[in-house]
């Protein structure tokens, strides 16, 4: 039955995990560093600016953390971790151009700063600008070899070009220098995946499930997996999983009824077809099947 190629929906719905991790230098901070950096010396004068738009900033407030950072910048317009955490503010709120402009001149201040290049990149990454991204990453390696954080970004940036062996190949660094990185096996399953290594895959997200067994994407990767390797029992649980940690993981629904259908659990694959269609997913295939009169119309009260 051709419209139960299930297969066809792997490419579309796998999950890398695409957060390009960024750091913030100086005022705020985000999970992602692998290390601490501190930005050189300077002299802030107002202390209470530096504050407040800190606690803007992490209250989800950009735009009024700006007027601050404005204010510091006016009386400090030397000091580069200003520029840098106005940058962010532009960034969250989708500000690129701005946000690369300032990104320069914290650059031009603290050129060795590895923070400043690594979000400099997601910039010219957004912008498709990937050479660009790439130069300033290799510059960050330069300046720090070893650097997990970096090798990952641009393992994603090669993922993101389709040189999957090129991005296995910084994912391979980053995971050498931080072996708990649990995106990096997620991404490198990914990469194998593409590249038709599906047992490598499957240990790849297996291992990112043991680091971290909280992100519904893992399991989901790994289901798409196990369906290459005709493992549909395990794929079925998995995309349970996937579904039990995300309740709206709408192509985990689509992808366990598309595969329930398969294995002849009709009802079971049915309703998963429906939950995929109320979260936005999938409703012309349920129609098919309900016109081909596989799937009923669901009750109303």
């Amino acid at each position: 039955m051709k419209y139960l190629d299930y297969r066809t929906n792997l490419n579309k719905y796998i999950q890398l995990s695409t957060t390009f991790c960024i750091l913030i230098l100086g005022l705020f901070s985000y999970g992602c560093a692998n290390k601490s950096y501190e930005a050189k010396p300077e002299t802030i004068s107002n202390k209470k600016l530096i504050k407040e738009s800190y606690k803007l900033y992490n209250s989800g407030k950009p735009e009024q953390a700006l007027f601050a950072l404005n204010e510091a910048i006016q009386k400090n317009p030397q000091a580069a971790m200003l520029y840098y955490n106005r940058a962010l503010c532009f960034q969250k709120k989708g500000l690129l151009d701005k946000a690369l402009n300032d990104y320069n001149q914290a650059h031009s201040l603290q050129p060795d700063s590895i923070p400043i290049l690594i979000n400099r990149a997601k910039i010219y990454s957004s912008l498709s600008e990937e050479d660009r991204a790439i130069d300033d990453l290799k510059k960050a390696l330069k300046i720090d070899p070893q650097n997990a954080l970096v090798h990952y970004n641009l393992g994603m940036i090669y993922s993101d070009l389709n040189r999957f062996e090129a991005s296995i190949t910084y994912y391979n660094k980053a995971i050498k220098n931080k072996p708990g990185m649990d995106q990096a096996y997620n991404n490198r399953g990914i990469a194998y995946l593409k590249t038709k290594k599906t047992e490598k895959a499957i240990k790849e997200f297996s291992k990112a499930i043991s680091i971290n067994s909280q992100q519904a994407k893992y399991y989901f990767n790994c289901a798409s997996a196990l369906i290459h390797k005709a493992s549909y029992e395990k794929a079925i649980s998995n995309y349970t999983k996937a579904v039990s940690l995300d309740p709206d993981y709408a192509p985990a629904f689509f992808n366990r009824g598309i595969l329930r259908i398969h294995l002849g659990k009709k009802s079971l694959g049915c309703s998963d077809l429906s939950i995929a269609c109320d979260l936005g997913l999938g409703c012309d295939r349920l129609r098919q099947m309900r016109d081909l009169n596989y799937c009923q119309e669901k009750q109303t009260q």
